[in-house]
């Protein structure tokens, strides 16, 4: 597995000293000014016109406390935008605005004015803007989930490779993550902490770049596509823009759960993850902190928190004026859109800031630096005598479980091959053929059992006479 060699564990002092070499400027004091004459402005308007169900809920939201976690912000300034865009849609606008579609005017009404035919440009002009800010944070996830997925953490100042030569037959089976960690606990989430899109922050570790890597990518998808699934049920189902945002968020929060479990995995569960993935004890140890108010990551909120926190509040500001506008005055539109240029311009700016910084923190090492790319040397020698035969056999207790290889032989100035078969022996001792006897050199495979008992994997060199095998 992974040295641990020259490895330090990540604390708040740790992260600090990173962050001391990233300041980030504060948001614009236009921010504050604007967040608080929107909110007067919409005070105005209450006590003009009584709030609807769905105004009374959001003014509820608009006086509670700002979300303290960085990538909660993220997802919530996400929601908020779409909810901004919702309402601008052309068919909740003031009837005497325009005739709108597919975000172009098409035909103002007769009796509009001057005055409204201006607020038909700005929302629209506003409506752009908005919807390149959501581009830009879409691609701030995105981008955010593939370095966690093709990067790990790592807490040292040098990583030195060390790394003991195992030939692995791997029998990766999801009941024992389960059993190890809760009854509740879906083994594909589990792999999703270890390898998924946990926004900011998230575990990747040393990856092999072997078949280990691939059927963990498999989990992966197999994953992703559930939660897409649950995504496109909702939303099939009438949800709304919160319901799919609360649920997305639910899923973060899940995997969150999980990263925690792994550090405070133990038995076989603790080996099966610093085996099968290398994943260091220090690196367990901080995991076990990733949802703590007071953990190492409290560092990236105290320092980038505050600006964030105030564009979540200026965002959440901005929408509710814009439903409340709709029922009451129709003037100050200029405070609007002043207000919805600094807001896109600074959540812009704060997202490139993020990214950059995020993706070259110190719990984030690309798998060539830790030392296991595509060389890796993960492997051991086992010697098979001329005339004999070598067999490892696994226990099976449940089907869907993962068995894989991945040999190949020391060659010389003869080449060199080897027998190898896969096969399965039931209760009663009768004999199926997993994988048909062959001769190679090399060879990687693997496959999800549909029968529980015995399998063996055999190695064959009884057929040599003058070479053993390596």
């Amino acid at each position: 597995m992974a040295s641990t060699e020259g490895l330090m564990p990540i604390t708040r002092a740790f992260l600090a000293q990173y962050y001391d070499k990233c300041p980030l400027t504060p948001v614009s004091e236009d921010v504050a000014r604007l967040t608080s004459k929107l909110r007067s402005m919409s005070d105005d308007l209450i006590k003009e016109v009584p709030l609807t169900e769905a105004e009374s809920v959001l003014a509820q939201e608009v006086e509670s406390a700002t979300p303290h976690k960085i990538d909660q912000n993220m997802w919530k300034n996400r929601e908020h935008i779409e909810e901004i865009l919702y309402v601008m849609e052309g068919s909740h606008w003031p009837k005497m605005v325009i005739i709108y579609s597919r975000g172009h005017i098409l035909q103002l009404q007769q009796q509009s004015t001057p005055e409204e035919i201006e607020i038909g440009a700005t929302l629209r002009e506003l409506k752009v803007k908005l919807q390149s800010t959501l581009k830009t944070m879409e691609q701030f996830h995105t981008k955010n989930s593939d370095n966690v997925f093709n990067t790990g953490f790592l807490m040292c100042k040098k990583m030195k490779r060390n790394i003991k030569k195992i030939l692995l037959v791997l029998l990766f089976r999801a009941e024992l993550l389960v059993s190890k960690c809760d009854a509740s606990v879906d083994y594909e989430d589990v792999s999703q902490s270890l390898w998924g899109s946990v926004n900011i922050f998230a575990v990747m570790t040393y990856m092999p770049q072997d078949f280990r890597g691939k059927l963990i990518r498999q989990q992966r998808e197999r994953s992703e596509r559930n939660k897409q699934a649950a995504i496109d049920a909702l939303v099939n189902a009438g949800g709304s823009i919160h319901d799919r945002f609360a649920l997305l968020w639910g899923q973060q929060m899940e995997r969150r759960r999980q990263l925690a479990q792994l550090g405070s995995a133990t038995g076989v569960y603790k080996t099966l993850v610093t085996y099968l993935v290398g994943v260091p004890q220090v690196l367990l140890d901080f995991v076990k902190t990733i949802n703590d108010d007071d953990g190492p990551m409290e560092e990236q909120r105290q320092r980038y928190g505050p600006s964030l926190y105030s564009l979540t509040d200026m965002a959440i500001s901005i929408r509710f004026y814009l439903l409340l506008s709709w029922g009451g005055q129709k003037d100050e539109f200029l405070v609007l859109k002043e207000a919805v240029h600094t807001y896109t311009s600074e959540m812009n700016r704060l997202a490139e800031f993020f990214g950059e910084v995020f993706a070259n923190s110190p719990f984030f090492i690309k798998a060539e630096d830790a030392g296991i790319g595509e060389n890796s040397d993960d492997y051991k020698e086992t010697i098979i005598p001329v005339g004999k035969t070598h067999e490892v056999s696994l226990q099976v207790d449940s089907v869907n479980s993962y068995i894989g290889w991945d040999f190949s032989l020391i060659q010389s100035k003869v080449t060199m091959d080897i027998g190898f078969s896969v096969e399965y022996i039931g209760p009663s001792g009768e004999k199926i053929m997993i994988l048909p006897y062959r001769r190679c050199g090399s060879d990687q495979g693997n496959f999800s059992t549909l029968m529980a008992g015995c399998y063996k994997l055999i190695w064959d060199n009884s057929y040599s006479t003058f070479f053993r095998k390596v």
